[in-house]
């Protein structure tokens, strides 16, 4: 079995939960393009948008990942900012379950949420320097290091668009592992 995408995901996650929060709310209600709005705890929407948004095929595991940052530019080990991974299968249009053939994480306010349940829709997958667009829902988890109480997080609606940039650039952020 392969835990390509979750270990992706995991140390990303790991690596951008060791930053702290510079989030970049906006009005509560939109839903442009890069903006996700989501619920913590069954609480009032809340929204964020994201800057920049890229992402790559992996071609050793077939795995896509996209990257999304509050930020203007990719993110590195030093920069602080609150994002989502985004990891499925192939390099094509289609619908996946996050949690079974897709992988999402998100990272809010110095806390790391792991998707357990819901959809991606790829509904564009573009050569090269075009674009990788679809929609998000899901349910989050909160992940704690500390066996903490966990906070619940509803993706209730992310339209993204990520510039497809060079195969392979995701590469140095996990591990290809398999578990017999």
């Amino acid at each position: 079995m392969r835990l390509t995408s979750t270990l992706c995901i995991l140390a990303t996650a790991l690596a951008i939960a060791a930053c702290s929060n510079s989030g970049d709310p906006v009005t509560p209600g939109a839903t442009a393009t890069n903006t996700v709005m989501y619920s913590v705890n069954r609480g009032a929407d809340q929204t964020t948008a994201y800057r920049w948004a890229e992402g790559s095929f992996n071609s050793d595991s077939s795995i896509s990942v996209l990257g999304f940052s509050v930020q203007a530019t990719r993110p590195d080990d030093d920069t602080e900012a609150d994002g989502m991974i985004i990891a499925f299968n192939g390099q094509s249009t289609g619908t996946s379950t996050v949690g079974v053939t897709a992988t999402a994480v998100m990272y809010r306010d110095s806390s790391v949420y792991i998707g357990t349940g819901g959809t991606l829709v790829v509904s564009k997958y573009g050569n090269i320097g075009q674009t990788i667009e679809g929609t998000l829902t899901a349910r989050m988890i909160s992940f704690s290091f500390f066996g903490g109480p966990s906070d619940t997080l509803d993706v209730k609606e992310f339209r993204f668009s990520a510039k497809r940039i060079e195969d392979n650039q995701f590469n140095d952020i996990y591990e290809d592992e398999e578990v017999d």
